[in-house]
């Protein structure tokens, strides 16, 4: 659902827009986590929620213009990084990104945090004002950098980080795209059977006057079915995959989604390498950052997208709260790696959190990447089984019928 609201800034500035959310009270959480002090927020029509969207983005969110992607943040940190190192000024920098970029979002984006530099305000506030680009990590991790002069640095191990899970979804599309590809064509030869074939064969029969067998039967009316009723059927059928994309953006179904990646026996470990090294190398890059672990954690929980994660991360946010160590909290999780527990446990005792954090985080997404390519190799022949088997059974309930009925006619 979508509310309008309007809020004031930090700086007192007033400021209005749209924002999605389930309910009601998860707008204004959400808006309150973004530091905005919220005055009114209702529910939008879609009359009002065209005329927010138009009068809050302004030209960025005409049709036809790019989103700011993950990609597109990993590129601007990357620039930013190396111009960094090279001695440009952070202003500067930007306003040279700014003027360069083929986003136009994104230039706008970088326009505005130019503005707020030259006014005095320090780059983590300036991003902080845009969450669809910078999120809570990001913004902290640029505080932290400010507060200990090593923006540089702290720039870098953004960038890795999100070149790290750029390449992370590029190996999972990647993986997945070969047995995307393999339904999408039995999909297109069962429709050519489905209106080319099977007429054919239906019509051999009725010459024949021979009452074709059950199966057959059921096949052929199944077919017939369709093609006198396509224009009910494939309406009816886009109408589910729309419906079917609306519901998979609810919170119910991705929780069902997350603890099945997690527990389903074939994508378990490698769905649990993967989670846990994302995690573990975002609270490295956190940790070397400068942001302190209590913070570090708190980031975390409300980054992380997997409701038992953050689970685990507000566990871990009271248990340093009070005082006592991590290390017991991770050993007592059944969803983690084997190991993942005992390692932590080391670096608290050593005092290298930091490191055995990256280190840890870098190991496991290697093996979740790795396991996830090994599950995709078994699922590619079985999905060409599947396919092969239920063409097959088509080829089969009409061929069959008609080798009889010309072995018959031979023997007369």
């Amino acid at each position: 659902m979508d509310f309008a609201y309007s809020a004031r800034k930090i700086d007192g500035s007033a400021i209005t827009g749209l924002l999605e959310a389930e309910t009601l009270q998860e707008a204004r959480i959400a808006l309150r986590q973004q530091g905005l002090f919220v005055l009114n927020i209702n529910a939008a029509s879609r009359a009002v929620a065209a005329a927010v969207n138009s009068s809050s983005h302004g030209s960025s969110n005409r049709w036809g213009q790019k989103k700011i992607s993950r990609h597109d943040v990993m590129m601007l940190t990357s620039q930013l990084a190396i111009m960094s190192r090279s001695g440009v000024e952070l202003a500067d920098a930007i306003q040279n990104l700014s003027e360069t970029s083929p986003n136009v979002r994104l230039k706008t984006t970088l326009q505005k945090i130019h503005e707020s530099l030259q006014q005095g305000v320090q780059l983590s506030a300036a991003m902080k004002a845009h969450p669809e680009v910078f999120d809570e990590v990001f913004v902290s991790a640029v505080r932290a950098g400010e507060a200990s002069g090593q923006m540089t640095e702290v720039l870098d191990r953004l960038a890795d980080m999100l070149r790290n899970e750029d390449r992370m979804r590029s190996a999972i599309r990647g993986a997945l795209a070969y047995p995307a590809v393999l339904l999408a064509i039995s999909f297109l030869v069962l429709l050519a059977v489905i209106f080319f074939v099977l007429p054919q064969f239906s019509q051999v029969f009725k010459d024949v006057g021979v009452v074709p067998p059950a199966t057959t039967g059921i096949l052929l009316s199944i077919g017939e079915s369709i093609r006198n009723h396509w224009f009910v059927v494939f309406p009816a059928f886009g109408i589910s995959i729309v419906a079917a994309v609306a519901f998979a953006r609810t919170v119910t179904f991705r929780r069902f989604l997350e603890h099945a990646w997690l527990n389903f026996p074939v994508t378990r470990s490698a769905a649990r390498s993967l989670s846990t090294g994302r995690v573990f190398r975002l609270l490295g890059m956190m940790l070397h950052s400068g942001i302190p672990l209590l913070e570090s954690l708190q980031l975390c929980s409300r980054t992380v997208g997997n409701q038992q994660f953050r689970q685990l991360m507000d566990t871990l946010e009271q248990e340093v709260t009070l005082g006592h160590m991590i290390g017991p909290v991770l050993a007592r999780s059944s969803f983690l790696p084997p190991g993942a527990a005992q390692m932590i446990i080391t670096a608290e005792r050593t005092g290298k959190m930091s490191e055995v954090f990256d280190l840890c985080g870098c190991h496991f997404e290697d093996d979740g990447e790795r396991q996830l390519r090994d599950r995709v190799k078994l699922l590619e022949p079985a999905v060409i089984v599947i396919m092969g088997a239920l063409v097959g059974f088509i080829v089969a309930s009409v061929m069959l019928p008609l080798l009889d009925f010309s072995s018959i006619g031979s023997r007369r």
